[in-house]
């Protein structure tokens, strides 16, 4: 028996793989880039790439996942932000003290049950480390202020357009007669 392929038998295309998800990720991610580095700007900040690079990293199309990962990854950016002023203020900012500190970090994040983190952890102890100049603590201060402001804007974008989903989806439709 020979059977013929049509549209219909064809697999669906994953939801990750279609246009529409592309959009709204993407939607998502320029909208909370765009708060988080206008609020950075206007706040006076020195590197508002740090709230942009926060807000399209922590982005995602499920707004739950992107509050779940966003709030582990704001508790990873107060963990770096200490360990890379500490460790910058005792050993200084060479990149091997660097590469040891974004060690420690994830590590540390492992053994406390906080794998989700460890990245963005890492990443501002190294940068903390790496870049404070002669103000560690300043430094570290400003990069959790900007990346929680791109965290921050990345969950409430996440949240906003999840409501107005739900009231597009809880809307009648208009045109169709009601039956009573």
């Amino acid at each position: 028996m020979k059977t013929s392929k049509t549209p219909a038998s064809q697999p669906a295309k994953p939801p990750s793989q279609s246009p529409a998800y592309g959009l709204q990720i993407g939607l998502r991610a320029a909208i909370a880039s765009l708060l988080a580095a206008w609020t950075a700007l206007r706040l006076g900040m020195d590197y508002p790439i740090y709230a942009v690079i926060a807000a399209i990293v922590v982005t995602d199309a499920s707004p739950e996942v992107t509050r779940r990962t966003g709030l582990l990854r704001l508790v990873g950016n107060v963990i770096g932000a200490i360990l890379g002023g500490g460790i910058g203020t005792f050993l200084g900012h060479s990149p091997l003290v660097m590469a040891g500190g974004v060690l420690v970090s994830i590590v540390l994040c492992e053994l406390t049950g906080l794998r989700e983190a460890a990245k963005i952890t890492g990443y501002i102890t190294g940068i903390v480390i790496l870049f404070h100049g002669d103000s560690p603590w300043v430094y570290a201060t400003d990069r959790f202020i900007e990346t929680s402001l791109g965290l921050g804007f990345a969950i409430l974008v996440g949240l906003l357009m999840e409501a107005v989903m739900k009231i597009q989806i809880a809307r009648p439709k208009s045109g169709k007669a009601r039956r009573t």
